[in-house]
């Protein structure tokens, strides 16, 4: 299923994301939120409840909202844990960025 220019994008730039995350380089004020990342900037604000994620394509491949289903919630457990300079949550945001660039490539 070929998706928009723009959700491609979007996947590209969530998948940077999480490799910032994953290797240590994220900038100051980058977080494993959805404030930090570009799908959930463009598909999680602004909506009605009942509508929050539904066009992104983490929620259509998965059928729930918050990233459910994806490694993120290992992610965020990690940092609670831990914080983002642990090896746990590190290796958690990279199976994160490995799951969107899968996703990525099945939507392609």
């Amino acid at each position: 299923m070929a998706e928009s220019p723009n959700v491609r994008q979007l996947l590209e730039e969530s998948e940077q994301h999480w490799d910032r995350l994953a290797t240590g380089r994220r900038a100051l004020t980058e977080t494993h939120g959805p404030t930090s990342c570009p799908l959930c900037l463009h598909f999680a604000f602004g909506f009605p409840a009942d509508e929050v994620c539904r066009g992104c394509p983490v929620y259509r491949k998965t059928g729930r909202t918050s990233c459910a289903g994806t490694p993120y919630q290992d992610a965020n457990e990690a940092w609670n844990d831990g914080g983002y300079d642990t090896p746990r949550f590190q290796r958690a945001a990279a199976l994160e960025r490995d799951w969107l660039k899968a996703l990525k490539e099945e939507l392609q």
